[in-house]
């Protein structure tokens, strides 16, 4: 009975064993089959993770170069005395950048988030259709003018239906894809880019009555004239019975334009025609797309009598001046009234029309030797015209002149007429020409000229009043000091602040083109500032001074951003208390400078910095916020 008793005892403790270890055996594989499955996804997310680390270095090491390109030209326009030519040159050169800057843009957005979804409707941001025309025929025009064809822009949308929302990256880059194609396949003639608009299909507004939405269909034409090679839609396979090489690239750049249109849903066809008496060719890319365009309903947004461009594209300072316009007789030298020769003057027909709708003086003339003073002088420069010489005609005459040319011709007109006339009576405007690229050119014109009569008759007074003239006192702006100090002229002071006012604005930026638009800026509108080029050197720069302001880029070394907003805010709080230092220590705005607003602008935010400033930097830009961030009423 205890052998039987001893042998059921070991049984059960056996059973107890093998029932312990099967559980461990299960667990150990369950929790290995959870390791083997967890691990292709751990993979992936660091996949994921090294991806985004990517695209973000790719996206700061392609832009930065390009932001310094932007910077640079920016301060040549705005801290540089320019003739017009230069502008033009200088603007293309902007314009260039800024359309490199959207590329890189969209490149890195549709590897991030996939081509569908970077071109999807959903993506949709306001743009103004006007401004992307023009500066894409800014760009355009430098390639036209090396093949020697004539480039115009019509634009026939109402300006109210100008801003819209929709994307508009993608339509510019569309514009560019099929413009190249037209220059490609014309080897002499005229290139067109049009827009015109049709019947509102819906609409609505806001509560309160002051906004309108309106969706609008557009049309959208690139068309070639002239000597022409013919090509098929994209959806033919057969291009034309002389397929050469580029006209197969132009078949997949087409291919890639409708691609692209239908994500947005529009379309793109493509029409092809010749003359039987002339032979040209005529070639038509059309675009119809629908977007949403939104206007003040209180606002008068199109050209009308008071106001020939929507104040959208007309400074304040200029508006005084179009009492002015109508007070001043405009004369078109139209050489086709003297002399069998063919000058297309199409452009200066076009700029006639402009000013005759806001009533202004007028005339077309053949003879420009009666005109006197009081008058402006339109004329187009051309090959037919530089034979012809009229600048001999205006030698003696201190008159305006508005001069019309293609970009590439913009320097020698500008240097001609600069041998016989002052500069502030000059105004070129290189094709395309717009109406409010014209009205610009005019009012600037006009203000030019009128601040040159004013200094004239100045001069005229002063030359009788001798050489007693007071001389500026000490304190006097002519005579004071620079009020800015740069980064080590600080370093032997004494720590203690309670004395002193503080610095206006901390630069924390590696990138030396950021910091030197940055200091110009600020050079220029009489703020202190000392500069640092990495996070690290933030606190100790607080335990030596005090800053209102600082300006911080994202990118910077040793410490970088976030981080350096976190142990600065940590010091503030701690200065505050008593604790690090005991002295009173106002909360500094901090503004971090980024070139893409992405979650990084969230981390910004959450760990105390105060707003963002989009890169690439401007003059405008910082003329906009920073009154916002440091009032003059805060300032030293």
């Amino acid at each position: 009975m205890t052998e039987i008793f001893r042998s059921g005892h070991l049984i059960f403790e056996l059973t107890i064993v093998i029932v312990m270890w099967t559980l461990f055996v299960a667990y150990m594989q369950e929790k290995n089959g959870q390791t083997r499955l967890s691990s292709p996804f751990d993979e992936l997310k660091e996949k994921s993770d090294s991806k985004a680390r990517l695209i973000s270095t790719m996206g700061h090491e392609l832009r930065t170069p390009i932001h310094g390109m932007l910077a640079i030209a920016e301060m040549l326009s705005t801290t540089t005395p320019l003739s017009d030519d230069q502008r033009i040159l200088l603007g293309s050169i902007q314009n260039c950048g800024r359309n490199l800057i959207q590329i890189v843009n969209h490149a890195l957005k549709s590897t991030e988030a996939g081509e569908s979804e970077s071109r999807s409707p959903e993506a949709a941001e306001p743009f103004d259709i006007y401004v992307t025309m023009q500066r894409i025929s800014e760009v355009v025009a430098i390639v036209v003018d090396r093949k020697k064809l004539d480039f115009c822009l019509d634009f026939s949308i109402p300006f109210k239906h100008n801003l819209v929302f929709g994307n508009g990256s993608a339509l510019e880059q569309t514009f560019v894809n099929l413009l190249g194609n037209s220059i490609e396949l014309t080897r002499s003639g005229t290139i067109t880019l049009s827009a015109s608009s049709g019947e509102v299909i819906s609409s609505g507004s806001s509560s309160s009555g002051e906004f309108v939405t309106e969706k609008v269909p557009f049309r959208f034409v690139v068309c070639s004239t002239g000597d022409v090679s013919q090509v098929a839609d994209p959806d033919e396979n057969i291009l034309s019975k002389n397929n050469t090489d580029n006209e197969g690239y132009v078949e997949v750049g087409l291919r890639v334009a409708k691609t692209v249109l239908s994500h947005m849903a529009g379309n793109l066809r493509v029409e092809f025609s010749r003359s039987e008496i002339t032979h040209d060719g005529t070639l038509q890319f059309i675009i119809e797309i629908s977007f949403r365009a939104v206007y003040d309903n209180s606002f008068p947004y199109d050209p009308i009598e008071n106001t020939p461009i929507p104040h959208r594209y007309l400074p304040a300072e200029f508006r005084n001046l179009l009492g002015r316009v109508r007070n001043t007789r405009f004369a078109f030298y139209d050489p086709t009234q003297e002399s069998q020769s063919d000058v297309h003057i199409r452009d200066l027909k076009v700029a006639k029309q402009w000013l005759d709708e806001f009533a202004a003086p007028t005339l077309m003339v053949a003879n420009i030797e009666d005109l006197d003073e009081t008058s402006v002088l339109v004329m187009e420069s051309s090959v037919e015209l530089e034979a012809q010489n009229p600048l001999n005609r205006v030698r003696g005459k201190n008159i305006c002149i508005v001069c019309i040319t293609r970009i590439s011709k913009s320097v020698d007109v500008s240097l001609a007429l600069r041998t016989e006339l002052t500069e502030n009576r000059i105004k070129i405007v290189a094709k395309p020409v717009t109406r409010v690229k014209f009205w610009m050119s005019v009012l600037e014109l006009m203000k030019l000229s009128h601040e040159d009569s004013k200094r004239k008759s100045s001069d005229n007074e002063g030359s009788f009043r001798g050489q007693g003239g007071e001389s500026p006192d000490e304190g006097s702006p002519q005579t004071r000091g620079e009020v800015f100090s740069f980064e080590g002229s600080v370093q032997d002071q004494d720590a203690t602040q309670n004395d002193k006012e503080p610095i206006d604005v901390l630069i924390v930026e590696e990138n030396e083109i950021n910091k030197l638009i940055l200091i110009k800026y600020l050079e220029g509108h009489e703020y202190t500032f000392h500069t640092t080029s990495n996070g690290g050197e933030v606190v100790e720069k607080f335990h030596k001074n005090s800053y209102r302001v600082v300006l911080m880029g994202i990118e910077i070394p040793v410490r970088d951003a976030i981080n350096s907003v976190k142990e600065l805010r940590k010091y503030e709080n701690l200065a505050r208390l008593g604790i690090d230092k005991p002295r009173k220590v106002d909360r500094a705005k901090i503004i971090i400078m980024m070139a893409e607003i992405n979650h990084r602008r969230d981390h910004a935010m959450q760990a105390g910095c105060d707003d963002i400033l989009q890169k690439p930097l401007s003059f405008n830009d910082l003329r906009e916020k920073m009154p916002l961030w440091l009032p003059k009423s805060d300032r030293k």
